[in-house]
């Protein structure tokens, strides 16, 4: 129960790999008990966990192989199947549902499919040797073993069954499996400590002893300076308390509509992952996309993007007139992608020196809970203004244009003003294709000022280089 390995398998959301160990004990059980067709058919279920566990079967075999004797045939066939079920997955069941297998990233240094990387090792064995023998990988491994007192190194044969797995995630260059983090290891947590209970189940009782203190003394320590749950050297408060921000996501998940298809991030797909049609976001099929994408800017669970990645891809949505904006409160985003080209509140054709052509706009602004909701009647003081303004590249533009989107008072003065290149700055006009539309989309802060009685909204379009209006 204090043992850091379990924590750190608990602490994320729920993968598929954690109905893994209750299977591989009882692969282990049968094992030792000599009860060859149960650890069989325990075995053929852990093969359908994940494309990898045919690590963990050909681990088997290779102890079969190894330490039995009369069973040397059987665990060669073991092996040898685990290693075909594994290959066969990823070279042509996976990719057969339309995708390419695309965890061969976390072994790059050694090639991109099986056979480069078969092929590699081969030819140059010293690659393997120089992508373990690295001080973050021996550090990963000590991190991995010493809470266990190193005792499943020292019950000979049965580190059969779980060190090859290790070695080979030592070999990926990911940062978490290749470091031993995260629950990647919980099909560990059971040949662990089985190997340690057979250690101590074989030594004298004196021994068995020392190594029962060694273990509990080991564990406590471990627990102290790893784990990250409370009391934990790498607990963080943070990741337990509920603020106003976690609260309102609540709010969100509950709104959306349980017949929906939907995508979201990860940190959010735990809450939402229990529906007829979820896709991991960006994960999906753009040619029949979900019916709503929910994202959280503000979350530092980001997979499998990067914080970069995500915010390209958040703004692409806003960017999209095809896509509609149902929801923006606090960084939240509920976007509606299946019911048809958004339109803007405000028809208008407009256009800058048969450049630009603004063929609409919509105003919303901010409430006292932060969602923005169409502007309806007159303006919040205290509040902010989101501006869309929907455009249409007429022509190519060469120089870099701004766009100026302002509130002017009565006599002309200024009461808020927000200018940039379309889509926040990521898009200069200088590669914005002829004939596409975009939804450009600026805010408009007056937290500050009292606003008069009637004001002007009014969008400009300049050269930056030389701030002349067009």
């Amino acid at each position: 129960v204090l043992s850091p390995l379990l924590h750190q398998t608990t602490l994320q959301e729920f993968h598929g790999v954690m109905l893994a160990p209750p299977l591989l004990v009882w692969a282990f059980y049968a094992l030792v008990m000599r009860r060859t067709r149960m650890m069989l058919v325990a075995l053929a279920l852990t093969l359908l966990v994940r494309e990898d566990m045919g690590l963990y079967v050909a681990s088997f075999g290779l102890f079969l192989l190894v330490c039995r004797r009369g069973q040397r045939l059987l665990g060669l066939a073991l092996a040898a199947f685990g290693g075909l079920a594994m290959w066969s997955l990823i070279e042509w069941g996976m990719p057969s549902f339309g995708h390419a297998y695309h965890h061969f990233n976390a072994f790059s240094s050694l090639g991109n499919s099986m056979p480069e990387i078969a092929a590699n090792i081969i030819r140059d064995p010293t690659r393997l040797l120089a992508a373990i023998f690295t001080t973050a990988k021996l550090k990963a491994f000590v991190r991995f073993i010493a809470p266990l007192a190193g005792l499943p190194l020292l019950a000979l044969g049965y580190s059969l069954l779980w060190l090859p797995v290790v070695l080979v995630y030592l070999i990926s260059n990911a940062t978490s499996s290749g470091l031993l983090n995260d629950w990647r290891v919980a099909p560990f947590v059971p040949l662990l400590w089985g190997a340690i209970a057979v250690l101590l189940v074989r030594l004298r009782p004196r021994w068995a002893g020392v190594g029962v203190a060694a273990l509990m003394l080991a564990t406590v320590g471990g627990f102290f300076s790893l784990s990250p749950f409370p009391g934990g050297g790498h607990f963080d408060a943070s990741a337990y308390q509920i603020d106003a921000h976690t609260q309102l996501g609540e709010q969100i998940v509950a709104s959306i509509p349980p017949d929906a298809s939907l995508a979201t991030q990860s940190g959010l797909g735990a809450h939402l992952a229990t529906r007829s049609w979820f896709r991991l976001f960006p994960w999906y099929d753009h040619a029949e996309p979900p019916q709503i994408v929910v994202l959280d800017e503000k979350a530092t669970n980001l997979w499998p993007l990067s914080a970069e990645e995500f915010k390209s891809a958040l703004l692409d949505l806003q960017l999209d007139p095809a896509v509609n904006i149902l929801r923006e409160q606090d960084g939240y985003f509920v976007f509606g992608l299946s019911e048809g080209a958004s339109q803007p509140a405000q028809p208008i054709s407009v256009t800058w020196s048969s450049t630009l052509n603004l063929y609409g706009f919509d105003l919303a602004q901010s409430k006292d809970n932060g969602a923005f909701e169409p502007l309806t009647g007159s303006v919040e003081g205290g509040s902010q203004l989101r501006v869309a303004l929907y455009w249409t590249a007429m022509q190519p533009m060469p120089s870099h244009l701004a766009i100026s989107v302002r509130l002017l008072a009565p006599d002309g003065s200024l009461l808020a003003q927000d200018d940039s290149w379309p889509a926040r700055g990521a898009l200069p006009t200088p590669l914005w294709e002829v004939g596409r539309s975009i939804r450009d989309t600026h805010y408009l802060d007056w937290s500050s000022v009292t606003l008069r009685q009637q004001s002007t909204f009014s969008a400009g379009v300049y050269n930056e280089e030389t701030v002349e209006q067009l």
